[in-house]
């Protein structure tokens, strides 16, 4: 009897060559990988990881400045959990709450934050994939700011604004409870120090698109 030799092998077109696990301060391109230096030649970022354990990215281009809602209307989002400080910080359920805001109004024309979120996309991505971070969202980016500012540097984007001077109040999609009342405030958060308030709805923060991946 003769013997022949078999291995098993995948199929080079099977390799991303170059892919890496997704760490804090990784490019995010828009086949939802990273990639080691060297590796990523053709493909396009469109994010920058925040979050790796629960593969969370922000958008790349600068924040824009809206309104949680428009002519200070007064309404408390069904399927938003109301939140005082300390619960909402561990709220990481932004896809969630952007969810229930367009479900209360379908169009989003009345929730410019939400809607420029909602409707946010990017090669390798479609409307409704990004969404407007909860407050324990927003405060982890707080946190890795410095490696995802290396990120968006090495990509000839602008850094997150953290200048107490200007604008760096970012809102979340959380709403509170207590002082705050949710029909009329929402949390938001200072870049430049981390601090966290509930502030009105009507005013214009900086809104961040955020990914799941």
């Amino acid at each position: 009897r003769s013997i022949r030799p078999v291995i098993n092998f995948i199929s080079k077109d099977k390799i991303d060559v170059g892919a890496v696990f997704c760490n804090v301060g990784n490019i995010l391109y828009s086949d939802k990988k990273c990639y080691l230096e060297g590796f990523a030649a053709g493909k396009t970022p469109i994010g920058v990881v925040f979050d790796s354990q629960n593969r969370k990215a922000i958008a790349l281009e600068k924040p824009s400045l809206l309104q949680w809602v428009v002519n200070f209307k007064v309404v408390n989002i069904p399927g938003i959990p109301d939140m005082d400080k300390s619960q909402a910080k561990q709220d990481f359920n932004g896809k969630a709450n952007t969810a229930a805001i367009k479900a209360y109004n379908s169009d989003l024309s009345d929730f410019p934050a939400a809607k420029y979120v909602y409707n946010y996309k990017t090669t390798g991505t479609n409307v409704g994939d990004w969404y407007l971070p909860a407050l324990g969202e927003l405060y982890k980016v707080f946190e890795k700011k410095y490696a995802i500012d290396k990120a968006l540097l090495s990509l000839g984007k602008s850094e997150l604004p953290d200048d107490d001077e200007y604008d760096d109040d970012f809102w979340s999609s959380s709403e509170p409870r207590g002082f705050f009342e949710p029909e009329t405030f929402a949390w938001q958060l200072y870049m430049h120090g981390g601090e966290i308030s509930g502030n009105y709805k009507d005013r214009e923060f900086n809104v961040l698109p955020v990914l799941e991946f």
